[in-house]
């Protein structure tokens, strides 16, 4: 019996609830956890380093963690430089696509990042 080699695709239906991945081969699915904890899992699998809090702003485009305060659920952010901006001002994007786009000034809470890829 020959193995697959898995082709997954993303078919999540809300990304407030769990993944869901269906390879587009053998149609073998899988579920895992919401977003948030899927980046969790990837970074410790990863070996990233620990982020720490901290309230100073993004000043370079990435991926970062924010929270409004230290209760807060975090969420995730895709921070980029706006094209036509004058100074390469940075906004942010969320990975909701109904959330509109906000510069970076506009939030005031927690970053942890950016988000480094592997070695």
């Amino acid at each position: 019996m020959n193995e697959c080699r898995h082709e997954w695709a993303d078919v999540t239906r809300d990304v407030r609830d769990e993944r869901v991945f269906l390879c587009g081969k053998c149609k073998l699915q899988k579920v895992v956890g919401t977003f948030k904890n899927l980046v969790i899992e990837a970074e410790r699998q990863l070996g990233n380093p620990a982020l720490s809090w901290t309230t100073e702003k993004p000043s370079k485009p990435g991926w970062y963690w924010f929270r409004f305060g230290p209760i807060d659920e975090p969420v995730m952010f895709c921070i980029f430089v706006r094209a036509g901006t004058q100074g390469g001002e940075l906004w942010v994007r969320h990975v909701l696509p109904l959330i509109s786009e906000k510069p970076v000034l506009y939030y005031d809470g927690q970053w942890a990042g950016p988000l480094e890829p592997p070695e």
